[in-house]
């Protein structure tokens, strides 16, 4: 009983701290103390909580996440169309979570926004458009019709990616595939091309993004520096997350004795993380992620890293996460944690020899600047509580294991 109270404690003392949450369990721990309070019974209340909660811990309870999932399996239009409730809910206030929604949820999302429906009255529709295969046929003669000659499905997807338009990211082959194939899919079920559009869309905002760890911006299922530890690091910058993890997977594989090779006349980084269906299996079941690791050939290709196993097979290496403790041990991290303390330190002094300026121009910039302070100030803090709260960490022989055991599959 007292290791239970330990392990609650623990779990809200990071959900209260900006910290987040490292895995489902510690999720469905905190969130019974959070919503403890909650009347069930009041209209939106539950919603509220899940969301308001999802966007503090960075992950689901379990209770939500089986309500949303399971509503991809129903034939019952209510409890679709409370599902979709709370998808919504919770994709307006915490984005970034990955909520496990089926391609009904979605759909049902879709037509409620774009046709103005209710809930109730979308998942009636999306229940009852299952087509026959005379429909099916029709739908994908109109759906090539519809999309034209020109329909690019790299080019689709790097829109959804490139947020400076005109810097898009490279979109894999098999990524591109996976957006046509959902494309066709989500048509099949609507028979409306807008809709199966705002549906595809979804899923793929939902489980790919854009990475920078490997070099060149790429997009991949469930980019690292999106599942980066710790909620109160959001003030840190893509290039500082890809930086870090990059650094920090390379000396992993140091400690396997795995050194990438260094290509002729290239400045890329050595190593890359490439998410995978095992990376979305790990988010499903509340886990932190793993990545599959690729590095560096002599001829600056990225390829798969393959380890022996004590029984003489191979596997791929894969690269999980680090969780919110080993994160502040990081050097990376504490490097950049020190460069913003000192900028807050440097800013401060700026304002005492220039003056404080006065005038409703100078109050807006002290606003401003106290905001970048405390965020700065914010980030010390968590390095500071992390380093108080981490266990000591082992310290590695050569050709031992990872310090967080990098495994195969």
């Amino acid at each position: 009983m007292r290791e239970e109270r330990r392990k609650d404690a623990a779990a809200l003392s990071k959900l209260n701290s900006g910290l987040g949450v490292d895995d489902r369990e510690e999720a469905d721990r905190a969130f019974r103390h959070f919503a403890a309070d909650v009347d069930p019974q009041e209209p939106g209340a539950l919603e509220e909580a899940v969301a308001s909660f999802a966007a503090r811990a960075g992950m689901l309870p379990s209770r939500a996440a089986q309500v949303v999932e399971n509503a991809g399996r129903t034939e019952n239009p209510q409890l679709l169309a409370d599902a979709t409730r709370l998808y919504d809910r919770v994709r307006r206030e915490a984005p970034g979570v990955d909520q496990g929604e089926g391609d009904r949820v979605r759909l049902t999302s879709a037509t409620a926004e774009l046709l103005g429906l209710t809930y109730e009255d979308a998942a009636e529709r999306v229940l009852s458009g299952v087509p026959d295969k005379v429909t099916l046929e029709l739908r994908r003669e109109r759906l090539k019709e519809g999309l034209g000659d020109d329909f690019d499905p790299r080019e689709e997807v790097a829109e959804l990616f490139d947020p400076l338009l005109g810097f898009p990211p490279a979109v894999p082959e098999r990524v591109a595939r996976d957006y046509e194939r959902t494309l066709s899919l989500h048509h099949d079920l609507s028979g409306d091309l807008e809709l199966a559009r705002e549906a595809t869309e979804r899923r793929f905002r939902r489980d790919y993004g854009a990475t920078e760890v490997g070099g060149a911006r790429r997009v991949t299922m469930h980019p690292p520096e999106v599942r980066f530890p710790g909620t109160s690091n959001a003030n840190l910058s893509t290039e500082q997350k890809a930086s870090i993890l990059a650094a920090d997977a390379t000396r992993e594989l140091a400690f396997l004795g795995v050194e990438p090779a260094e290509a002729e006349g290239s400045d890329l980084p050595p190593v890359a993380l490439v998410g995978d269906r095992q990376t979305e299996r790990d988010i499903a079941a509340g886990r932190r992620p793993s990545y599959e690791v690729r590095v560096r050939d002599q001829f600056g290709a990225l390829v798969p890293v393959r380890a022996e196993k004590a029984d003489g097979t191979t596997e791929l290496l894969r690269y999980r996460l680090p969780t919110t403790e080993e994160l502040a041990d990081l050097p990376e991290f504490r490097e950049i944690a020190d460069e913003a303390l000192e900028d807050a330190r440097r800013s401060r002094e700026g304002r005492r020899e220039a003056g404080e300026p006065g005038g409703r121009r100078g109050a807006a910039r002290r606003a401003e600047e106290r905001g970048r302070a405390e965020r700065r100030e914010l980030l010390r803090e968590t390095r500071e509580l992390l380093r108080e709260t981490a266990p000591e960490r082992r310290v590695q022989q050569p050709g031992g294991t990872s310090p967080r055991g990098a495994t195969g599959r």
